[in-house]
């Protein structure tokens, strides 16, 4: 695997672990802010030729479709801070 081929896989799978944690702590920036990361990841794997592995989400099999994902085709909210609206 060549060096940029590793790059792209650790990043996107950096990517998947932060947007799992944001979607766990509830923090709606973060989700934005890791989602984009992620799209941005995938869409450059794409590109280069960079197979990537789908790893299971949480939910896999249950019918329900994972939170990840769901926040990926989300449209994205961006809110003022509170007290700015």
């Amino acid at each position: 695997m060549s060096d940029f081929a590793g790059g792209v896989r650790r990043r996107v799978r950096e990517s998947r672990e932060r947007l799992g944690a944001a979607l766990a702590s509830g923090d709606e920036y973060a989700v934005q802010a890791y989602a984009a990361d992620l799209e941005e990841m995938v869409r450059l794997a794409r590109e280069h030729g960079v197979p990537l592995d789908r790893e299971p989400a949480a939910g896999a099999g249950s019918g329900e479709q994972p939170k990840a994902e769901v926040a990926l085709q989300a449209e994205p909210v961006l809110r003022p801070p509170a007290g700015e609206a």
